[in-house]
């Protein structure tokens, strides 16, 4: 047996990860990337307003344009060094930094392509929901108040969506093998890394 099969033996006997350091990585992993989407947006936005201001409308122009562009490319890069630390580290960002390690569910060894993107996709799906509510709250707050907007929506119509979206999303990895719906979809565990 070669020494990374008996590591990959080891991984898959590592107990599952708590709830809460998978919650802290998956905090890192989201507000992170979010945070550093914001950062890049922002500043190519003051940057590019301010080159505008002084007559520099070309270089305004690409530089606004990269501020939209950033919105899916810092996401996207992020995605892929995930990805990249997924296959080498056997870990995200987040669970680097939570000390968990993402095993594939069979082996031990590092998670597959289809099963890393099986897993970015369930995981998109309370990330999408919370980035629509706060788009939808935005809005309320904008339209003059938290009780009823123009367009018919409230606060109390928007928050019990989203507490069913993640309770429903949080609820498999609070029991058992606390495998949640991403490592069921992406046949995967975390686990432990020390």
């Amino acid at each position: 047996m070669t020494p990374a099969e008996l590591h990959a033996q080891t991984d898959v006997a590592r107990p599952p990860a708590a709830a809460v350091a998978r919650a802290v990585a998956f905090f890192i992993d989201v507000v992170g990337t979010t945070l550093l989407t914001g950062i890049v947006f922002f500043t190519c936005f003051m940057v590019g307003f301010n080159l505008d201001t002084v007559g520099n409308v070309t270089v305004a122009n690409a530089v606004l344009k990269l501020g939209v562009g950033s919105l899916f490319l810092v996401p996207i890069g992020v995605l892929l060094l995930n990805l990249r630390l997924s296959r080498t580290r056997r870990a995200s960002v987040g669970q680097l930094a939570a000390h968990n390690r993402l095993v594939d569910e069979r082996t031990g060894g590092p998670v597959s392509y289809g099963g890393f993107f099986a897993r970015t996709l369930v995981l998109a799906v309370p990330v999408v929901a919370t980035a629509s509510s706060a788009w939808t709250l935005f809005g309320i707050v904008a339209n003059g108040g938290v009780g009823n907007s123009e367009r018919g929506t409230s606060l109390l119509s928007v928050l019990p969506i989203l507490l069913v979206v993640w309770l429903v999303f949080a609820f498999p990895m609070l029991r058992g093998d606390r495998r949640g719906w991403q490592d069921k979809a992406g046949k995967t565990r975390v686990v432990t890394a020390a």
